[in-house]
């Protein structure tokens, strides 16, 4: 059977600067682009049968037209500018045309009904494009728990909605999720539901139309228990 392409937005970091070999004619700059991922997406995208993709940042329908599935993966912080809000505190933003890619991505799943999951940063700007808003800090909002940071991520429960197509993959309405973020969704964006939220009221799961197009607030890549998850996936990348 042929494997489903699953296409996987990459991040950018521009303008890193190397050491030239100034003597060396061919070197014709200091400073580069890089595309990058973290692996661990892609080895669980092979181990339930896809075949991982690593999008180029650049819009082109007939690439879209040979995708099965799509996930956009965590990342840095969104500019509040794409959900009309000032600047409340300093943060380390993805480049602009990364976020104007990925927003231009979940419409064309939508458009060509092709499976769509994102992951924490992936959830936020899913959020996003459907006219949500974040909180650019957790601090900046009433909650009780701790949601964990990149350098120190924990471990927290989740609840699921039992009516949420979310519920139907895990066939429970409590998991315990892998958890490092800062931000979250403030206001739900139109058209989505809230398929699980953390015991404080934090929207941990977001879904457009009771279908696999669906965002997790969490980090199921590092937790060695969510196989149920990355196989559901790809087995509606398959059966659309």
């Amino acid at each position: 059977m042929t494997k489903p392409l699953i296409g996987l937005s990459i991040s950018i970091a521009k303008g890193k600067k190397i050491k030239p070999e100034l003597d060396n004619p061919a070197i014709i700059a200091e400073k580069r682009d890089y595309l990058y991922l973290k692996d661990l997406y892609t080895k669980h995208i092979l181990k339930a049968g896809g075949l991982p993709i690593l999008l180029p940042i650049y819009k082109d329908d007939a690439l879209i037209g040979r995708l099965d599935g799509i996930l956009i993966p965590g990342g840095d912080d969104i500019n509040p500018k794409f959900y009309k809000q000032d600047e409340k505190i300093k943060n380390n933003y993805e480049e602009d045309i990364k976020v104007d890619f990925d927003l231009w991505l979940i419409e064309k799943a939508i458009q060509n009904n092709i499976p769509l999951l994102g992951i924490c940063y992936g959830l936020q700007v899913m959020n996003i494009y459907h006219g949500g808003t974040l909180f650019q800090d957790l601090s900046l909002c009433d909650y009780s728990m701790q949601h964990g940071s990149y350098s120190e991520p924990i471990m927290h429960d989740v609840n699921i909605n039992k009516n949420s197509y979310l519920y139907k993959i895990y066939n429970n309405d409590k998991i315990s999720a892998f958890s490092m973020h800062h931000q979250a969704i403030c206001n739900i964006g139109d058209n989505l539901t809230a398929s699980a939220v953390t015991n404080d009221g934090i929207i941990e799961a977001i879904e457009y139309n009771n279908q696999f197009n669906i965002g997790l607030q969490w980090h199921p890549e590092e937790q060695n228990n969510q196989d149920i998850l990355w196989n559901s996936f790809i087995d509606k990348c398959i059966n659309k």
